[in-house]
């Protein structure tokens, strides 16, 4: 399966106009009978309830999962006592705005054993952020499943500049023939042992 991947630098918003999917300054339109599909993220069934392991950071040379500090507000400041005119450095998260996650210690798992991303398994669905002129039966917006070896997957990379947040899209182009079902409603995508199971909210 063809692989890409593609840095940017000072990602502010993923958008969409049309049918182009945009992630910062580069815009993704499918062509032919091929669907763009941003994928799931993958859940593995051990993230911490708190952080849910969705912010990453490095710290002190290692990748943290931290949570937004609740005294600043992320802000890194806050008002000096007996002075709310003066702002000084918040000496909870010692001015960055984020500290670890005290559930977690930082691990980002329920369990405390950090998880490495070679266990990982991709998402097999995902939702349809643009489609070739020559697709009929799907629309934007869709959220459809297909198979783990079906087209190209390109992998975008970016980083805030300012808040130092990284941000991962996951893009595979599939031909409109290689999607197994459409979803509807809501689905929780687990993963246990490389068997991937879909939860319904009921």
């Amino acid at each position: 399966m063809p692989e890409t991947e593609t840095q940017i630098e000072n990602i502010e918003l993923v958008r969409q106009t049309g049918n182009v999917f945009w992630v910062g300054l580069t815009g993704f339109c499918a062509k032919g009978e091929r669907v763009a599909v941003r994928q799931d993220e993958h859940k593995s069934g051990y993230e911490c309830l708190r952080c849910m392991d969705r912010d990453k950071r490095t710290m002190e040379g290692k990748d943290v999962s931290v949570i937004t500090c609740e005294e600043c507000k992320g802000e890194g400041t806050r008002p000096k006592a007996g002075n709310a005119n003066l702002t000084v450095k918040c000496s909870d998260c010692d001015g960055r705005g984020y500290l670890p996650c005290p559930d977690c210690k930082g691990t980002g798992t329920s369990t405390g054993i950090v998880l490495p991303d070679s266990s990982k398994s991709d998402a097999m669905t995902g939702i349809i952020v643009s489609i070739g002129p020559d697709v009929k039966a799907y629309k934007l917006g869709d959220r459809v499943m297909f198979p783990s070896y079906a087209g190209a997957l390109s992998n975008i990379k970016g980083k805030n500049k300012k808040t130092g947040v990284e941000q991962k899209i996951r893009l595979r182009f599939i031909q409109e023939g290689d999607i197994i079902a459409q979803l509807y409603g809501e689905l929780e995508m687990r993963s246990f042992d490389g068997t991937q199971l879909l939860y319904t909210s009921e």
